[in-house]
């Protein structure tokens, strides 16, 4: 018990951390096309790379109520011969809409996450935390910013962390083009 409380709270503390240096460096990860940069800095959550004016405009839409995108359905799976530990967050704005930590081992099913954030379009994040160490954020901006989108967080056969998304299937269908 002490050490997923333990786990959580390091968990947070990371986030917090990638969040910050997120909103900062935009750019730089723009121009840096190493997909294994450092462990703390996300590795797909780049915008036109025009830095400040993105983060502005994605307000303005907020505020406006126009814009956003759904975040239908989530699931995480292993393909890797390895046990692997997935940590989970879904934010919407700045609030913690979903927390959890999934240890998947090899052969498992896989897992699809409850849908307990919100049914309506919204700037949403995913952060997703490998074994303790490796995080990536993702936004729909990677994907065009879709009317709804379903995500895929993959360990593949090489253990490379993946995450793929698709605008079709689950909640995306039920959407209003």
């Amino acid at each position: 018990m002490n050490e997923l409380t333990r786990r959580r709270a390091v968990a947070a503390v990371a986030t917090a951390a990638v969040g910050g240096v997120a909103g900062c460096s935009g750019v730089a990860e723009e121009a840096d096309d190493e997909p294994e940069g450092s462990d703390d800095e996300p590795t797909s959550d780049a915008g036109d790379g025009s830095g400040a004016d993105d983060a502005e405009s994605d307000e303005t839409a907020a505020e406006s109520g126009d814009g956003g995108t759904i975040l239908g359905e989530l699931a995480v799976e292993n393909l890797h011969d390895e046990t692997h530990t997935v940590d989970v967050l879904v934010e919407f704005g700045s609030e913690i809409e979903h927390w959890s930590t999934h240890e998947l081992a090899p052969g498992d099913a896989g897992v699809d996450l409850e849908r307990d954030w919100p049914d309506d379009a919204g700037d949403f994040r995913v952060t997703i935390r490998t074994d303790g160490e490796e995080i990536q954020q993702v936004t729909a901006a990677k994907w065009n910013e879709p009317d709804c989108l379903n995500l895929l967080v993959l360990i593949g056969r090489d253990g490379e962390v993946r995450v793929t998304g698709d605008t079709d299937g689950g909640p995306c269908e039920d959407g209003d083009d």
